[in-house]
């Protein structure tokens, strides 16, 4: 193996180079490498070239060989840049890079070769002792496996070394909304600045990331009806919308003084731990985070008596099920209100008939029947008096003749026959009028 110095001509001069140079043969072309200053170890680190080269070319070193040894934020960085060029959102991105830089920094891994089943059961013994909860962690192990799935297509590696890790079980979470007296004791415990984005967010269901991204141009407080427009950039599902304005924050907004257009209207939304302290300032519980004021938009719906329906619309879920399902979490109040008003009324009373009616014929026994008529079911529809007129028709004669009562009073002998109580059956007309 041959190695060589490169003479260059520098302002009329000729130099020689202070390092060694070799050629390495790959395939039928040959590439010039830049060696060591030392001769000896240039010659050394030549002929190692030259081997991986040979051992490329026979199959025995292959592209995920030489992958697995290099470094693995190259192979990150390159994966988040395929991600970029996808089209795939800036948070999408940010939020995996931090994941990413996290495990780094916990297992100090430096090359794909350590990306392994034992070294991920690792980290996650570490995540687990940190705290964090089963939903974070199947983040980490998501990300991780995406990594080495984009690897395999890059043909980077020639396995998934990660077939055997697991996402943990997650416990379903069931975030419950707060009262409309909690709501109160939030907004009179919090700073000024806070109490006004937490009142936001319970009064338009507007999640973190949109109160973050909403900007003086996108309110329209002098319309007919004030409403928020939402940009298609900053919604989760990627649509326009609009959202109609409470006229307390209405009146919250016009106290403040407008900035531009292209301004924010928070500018510092708070944090979790911010919005811890204010919880237990105002004595409610630390299990409550900030998006429990979204679930709290919803369920201020239901007790305002807002169909289903229209609560889908104006909590902009795709799918009617995730409304309901935030129907289905009211607290122990409301469904003990809603047990109160159910009204039996005298739907379990019913007059009984005397042995006397049993026997009479249906022409004698019709003034009977009315007045059982009367009594029975005077609240449908069918046989209901006019109240307002104290004066008007009460004769049941004359009820009869003009028609308002369309109960068919049948014969003992054919309906209600061997039973105490006759048989009330309504006509047509009683559905129509």
């Amino acid at each position: 193996m041959n190695v060589f110095k490169i003479t260059r001509q520098s302002k009329g001069e000729k130099k020689r180079s202070s390092k060694w140079y070799g050629k390495v043969r790959s395939g039928r072309r040959w590439r010039m490498v830049a060696l060591y200053s030392d001769r000896a170890a240039s010659i050394r680190q030549l002929q190692e070239l030259q081997k991986i080269e040979d051992q490329k070319a026979s199959g025995i070193i292959t592209v995920a060989t030489e992958a697995a040894a290099k470094p693995l934020t190259e192979h990150i960085k390159d994966r988040l840049s395929d991600l970029e060029r996808q089209g795939s959102s800036p948070k999408h991105v940010y939020t995996m890079k931090v994941s990413f830089n996290r495990v780094l920094a916990l297992m100090k891994w430096r090359t794909l070769a350590e990306l392994t089943a034992d070294n991920v059961a690792k980290l996650l013994d570490v995540l687990q002792e940190e705290g964090l909860n089963a939903q974070t962690i199947n983040r980490y192990i998501a990300h991780l496996k995406g990594l080495v799935h984009w690897c395999q297509k890059r043909g980077r590696l020639g396995h998934d070394p990660l077939i055997s890790i697991q996402k943990l079980s997650e416990a379903p979470r069931q975030r419950v909304g707060l009262t409309g007296e909690q709501v109160n004791r939030l907004l009179a415990a919090a700073p000024p600045e806070r109490a006004a984005v937490y009142q936001f967010a319970v009064l338009t269901g507007l999640r973190r990331s949109e109160l973050q991204a909403l900007r003086w141009g996108d309110l329209h407080m002098d319309a007919p009806a004030p409403f928020i427009q939402l940009r298609a950039d900053v919604t989760k599902n990627g649509k326009a919308d609009q959202l109609p304005l409470h006229a307390d924050l209405i009146a919250l907004l016009q106290s403040w003084k407008p900035g531009r257009v292209e301004e924010a209207v928070f500018a510092p939304i708070p944090g979790m731990k911010a919005f811890r302290r204010d919880l237990q300032a105002a004595g409610l519980d630390a299990g409550i985070d900030f998006h429990s004021l979204r679930h709290t938009y919803c369920q201020l719906l239901v007790r305002a008596g807002v169909s289903l329906k229209l609560a889908q619309q104006l909590m902009r879920h795709s799918d009617p099920r995730l409304t309901s399902n935030i129907y289905g979490r009211m607290g122990i109040l409301d469904t003990s209100k809603a047990i109160q008003d159910i009204n039996l009324g005298k739907s379990l009373s019913t007059p009984a008939v005397t042995e006397t009616t049993k026997s009479h014929g249906p022409q004698r026994n019709h003034g009977r029947n009315h007045e059982m008529c009367f009594s029975g079911h005077s609240d449908t529809p069918a046989c209901t008096l006019d109240r307002g007129n104290p004066g008007g028709l009460n004769d049941k004669q004359t009820i009869e003749n003009t028609g308002l009562c369309t109960a068919v009073h049948t014969d003992t002998s054919k309906a209600g026959d061997g039973i105490r109580t006759h048989d009330v059956q309504l006509g047509k007309l009683a559905f129509y009028r």
